[in-house]
């Protein structure tokens, strides 16, 4: 396969035959596989005592389960999205309440990047402790600004921060950014 050819996804009935998934939990469990997953008899023993009734999926580097399911990796939400709907998620998968690893059906949606992007976390590199709102310091203002549709807009520069946060709050309503959109990621886990 050449290396910039995107590898094929699983069906959702191989995926049925491999996991069972509890929408209210978000659990996903390894499921005792048919023997013609597996090249040998000694890879299908290894897995039935190893994985079979076990949950499946690792952390991720990004704070997401990955599971690894021929023809490679697949994050757990994009599988749990498939077994309940039928059918692989089209756009990206957004964890609605922004817990990484809470796949329960109901905070799983399959939405655009721009509106997955807008129900975002803060940053960990941000240094203000608010999504939007910098320091500049040759001017000694903070600056405050949004991103729509990959365009930067600039919202004004104030003495004092808290206007700067409240001009960005009220872009964040305007553009239809969710109540939880910059929130420190720890205080939301």
């Amino acid at each position: 396969m050449p290396k910039n050819s995107i590898k094929p996804l699983p069906s959702v009935e191989y995926l049925r035959e491999c996991f069972s998934y509890g929408p209210e939990t978000g659990a996903l469990t390894w499921k005792d596989r048919p023997r013609e997953h597996f090249a040998s008899p000694t890879g299908y023993g290894i897995f039935k005592c190893r994985y079979a009734g076990r949950p499946a999926g690792a952390p991720h580097n990004a704070g997401y389960l990955q599971v690894r399911v021929a023809p490679g990796n697949y994050l757990a939400h994009r599988i749990a999205w498939a077994i309940y709907h039928g059918s692989w998620p089209t756009l990206d998968i957004d964890h609605i309440n922004g817990i990484r690893t809470d796949n329960r059906i109901i905070n799983l949606r399959d939405v655009s990047r721009q509106t997955n992007l807008r129900n975002s976390a803060r940053r960990p590199c941000n240094t203000s402790g608010h999504t939007g709102v910098v320091w500049h310091p040759r001017n000694g203002k903070w600056q405050a600004q949004v991103t729509i549709h990959g365009k930067n807009h600039y919202l004004g520069q104030f003495d004092d921060v808290g206007d700067a946060i409240a001009a960005r709050q009220r872009a964040n309503e305007q553009f239809g950014f969710s109540p939880r959109h910059g929130l420190d990621l720890a205080v939301i886990q």
